[in-house]
């Protein structure tokens, strides 16, 4: 299926490793223009190298999204540099995992702040260019029973949930969809899930039940609905949160 993105300009946060480097991986082989941006130098130069060796138009820059200046600086020299920008995904997101009362401000900060602040300053671009935003969210925003270490986790992402809901009924009037996604468990070599798999093998074990599938999910199996999300072909959806959790989460979807 061609989902129409070839010579689309697309931003991406985080998208060194994880949902975000799948979500690069997949718009650059949609034949999109990539622009993304991570704190490490050394792995996003590895995805950046490795993407351009097959061909595909990316760029990575180092920018800790918890700058709100140097976030901004980031949206707007790529704009201009491009000429415009016609999709955006927020992705980036960390557990603060801890049971202190800061985990709260860090969390609200990483997992909900520094999204509103990275879509308030694309969306000038994106008006211009009716373009699209997803929103990466989880699941743990509808969950009412999480860890206690991940307590300030689960509402941050709901209030993400929220806020995407809510511009999309005033963009639309502009042309910009916004859409949600909202992820089970993922595994990712050497991300959370995995750590938890070695380190708490029946809570893996567990998480892996949920699921009707039996499995946690992968990365490019988000980023595969990631990109439709971004793409002229869902064109009519706005205001969704698709939840991609392998049916984790045991109720009707409304």
């Amino acid at each position: 299926m061609d989902l129409q993105l070839r010579g689309k300009s697309i931003l991406v946060t985080g998208g060194s490793r994880g949902i975000g480097r799948a979500t690069v991986e997949r718009l650059c082989a949609e034949g999109a223009r990539v622009a993304t941006c991570a704190r490490g130098q050394e792995t996003l130069d590895e995805v950046v190298a490795g993407l351009r060796a097959g061909g595909a138009d990316v760029i990575g820059n180092v920018v800790d999204v918890t700058d709100g200046d140097a976030l901004e600086s980031w949206i707007e020299s790529t704009a201009s540099n491009w000429g415009g920008i016609d999709g955006f995904v927020s992705n980036v997101s960390a557990r603060v995992y801890r049971t202190d009362l800061e985990r709260w401000q860090e969390n609200f900060e990483i997992d909900l702040f520094q999204h509103i602040r990275a879509i308030e300053a694309v969306l000038p671009h994106l008006r211009s260019s009716q373009g699209s935003i997803v929103i990466v969210s989880s699941i743990a925003a509808m969950m009412s029973q999480l860890p206690d270490l991940d307590r300030a986790y689960g509402p941050m992402k709901a209030a993400l949930a929220s806020y995407g809901s809510q511009l999309a009924q005033i963009e639309g009037a502009n042309g910009v969809r916004v859409n949600s996604v909202s992820p089970g468990p993922v595994h990712v070599d050497g991300g959370f899930w995995d750590e938890v798999g070695q380190q708490q093998p029946k809570l893996y074990a567990l998480a892996e039940r949920l699921s009707v599938m039996g499995r946690l999910g992968r990365p490019e199996e988000i980023a595969a609905a990631i990109a439709f999300l971004t793409s002229p072909l869902s064109s009519y959806t706005t205001a969704a949160n698709l939840h991609i959790d392998g049916g984790t989460v045991k109720s009707v979807r409304y």
